[in-house]
């Protein structure tokens, strides 16, 4: 449909979504020119002469593909815009969201996003009538199993798993791979930490205690507290859960997917386990979609908690076929579950928009992160109050830190979004004299993924 307008820019997350396009696009035989960053130097330079000639309609690609100079370009879309993957890791941080705004508005583009839930960034300027939201009409059958004794699958979720796989595949989703990620004394219930700082995990079932941190290995372990020589493990990982759903479904086919091992071919049945984003495609759909250990996605220390625990449940929740079941294993009344159910995201979004404009943070507040040397930290947050108090700055911004970031800090500056240009420009003269005096420049971030990280 956008094709027939004009040229077309699409911008995908990460090169597996760009892969996944890709292969569609060659079974429907249509024209595209591959513009990212995974491509080798030749290969990227070949594609560029592409899309400045003009040679193909449509352009596909990864983060900095937005960037892509399309000959008489039309439209631009955006999957999944509030994907982490979109925000530029270099000095200024910026994010490709952002840019395809600035784009469709100086060059008179139509815009285009596509998803199952929204951004809060998104979500405030459908609140706001600037961006028109389209959604489908469904209901689904949602089931919440909470886990009292810290079991893996309550006896009322066995039952509905049991049924599923008479009528199809079974999908389960793991907050993570491995085996376990954390190990604790057995005794005095320490959560055991290598000397470097970093947690001890467990990568299989028969490897031995590791620092996820530095990797050392502690083959004769014992609790620093205690001295104690057996642990208990937290945090189940992917292999823990196979190992105990093929116990508790014996002679069921099991498969496992993740980034490191793939699944390219669509599944007819059985049980597949697979992290966040890995799940195959079902020729008919599951039968069911299991995400276990929800409590885990929500109880990140992260602001953008909710936002992901949102877009894995619809995302997951849409590889379900019509009349199947999604079965939620975490405490009972989540408003994302009653989302879900409804297949409506904006309630929970319009919430959490007005828990943050009552709190004034972001998306409701521009935010600016420098992270330097400590000792220069202090003496810049010295200049911004100066400036501040000078006028040169909104007077009711605001200036948190320093914040402690391993051997450097951070310092924060938020203000009205109204007010952004103005901080923006003193922060570009601060970089841009350092430059001039061959200092080295501060790590810039302008309204970062996240605060919390």
């Amino acid at each position: 449909e956008l094709l027939e307008s004009g040229p077309t820019l699409a911008v995908f997350p990460d090169v597996r979504e760009v892969e996944s396009i890709s292969r569609q696009l060659d079974l429907m035989n249509i024209s595209y020119t591959r513009f990212d960053s995974s491509q080798s130097r030749s290969e990227h330079y070949s594609s560029y002469l592409d899309v400045v000639q003009g040679i193909s309609r449509l352009v596909i690609g990864t983060r900095s593909s937005i960037f892509a100079p399309v000959m008489a370009l039309q439209n631009i879309l955006v999957l999944n815009e509030g994907s982490e993957h979109y925000y530029e890791k270099r000095s200024p941080g910026w994010c490709a969201r952002d840019v395809a705004f600035e784009r469709s508005i100086n060059e008179s583009i139509s815009l285009n996003f596509v998803g199952y839930t929204p951004s809060l960034e998104i979500a405030k300027k459908i609140s706001n009538g600037e961006i028109n939201f389209r959604r489908q009409n469904q209901r689904l059958q949602v089931n919440e199993f909470s886990q009292p004794f810290g079991e893996l699958l309550p006896s009322g979720a066995l039952s509905l798993i049991r049924k599923s796989l008479v009528d199809g595949p079974v999908l389960f989703i793991t907050p993570s791979k491995g085996w376990a990620h954390a190990i604790r004394c057995t005794r005095c219930k320490t959560l055991s930490k290598c000397i470097c700082g970093g947690s001890f995990e467990i990568k299989s079932e028969k490897s031995s205690v590791t620092c996820n941190h530095c990797g050392a290995i502690n083959s004769k372990w014992k609790c620093t507290w205690c001295e104690n020589s057996t642990f208990s493990l937290v945090g189940r990982g992917m292999e823990r859960h196979g190992h105990e759903i093929g116990k508790l479904f014996p002679g069921i086919l099991i498969k496992s997917a993740s980034a490191d091992n793939p699944i390219i071919d669509e599944i007819l049945e059985g049980i597949v386990i697979a992290t966040q984003g890995m799940p195959p495609i079902a020729t008919e759909g599951y039968s069911a979609v299991v995400i276990l250990e929800g409590n885990r996605l929500l109880n990140q220390p992260d602001m953008r908690a909710q936002e992901r625990m949102r877009e894995i449940y619809f995302s997951h929740g849409a590889l379900v076929r019509t009349g199947g079941k999604i079965i939620l294993i975490q405490d009972e009344g989540n408003s994302v579950s009653t989302a879900l159910r409804m297949w409506n995201p904006m309630p929970t979004l319009e919430s959490e928009l007005s828990e943050r404009f009552d709190l004034n943070l972001p998306p409701f507040t521009h935010t600016v992160e420098l992270t330097m040397a400590k000792d220069e930290v202090v003496r810049f947050k010295s200049a911004v109050i100066k400036a501040r108090d000078d006028g040169r700055l909104p007077l009711d911004m605001k200036i948190l830190g320093p914040i402690i970031k391993g051997e450097n800090s951070s310092i924060v500056l938020t203000s009205e979004t109204t007010r952004s240009d103005e901080v923006n420009i003193l922060i570009h003269e601060f970089m841009r004299r350092r430059s001039a005096a061959k200092k080295a420049l501060p790590s810039l971030r302008i309204n970062p993924y996240s605060l919390s990280r």
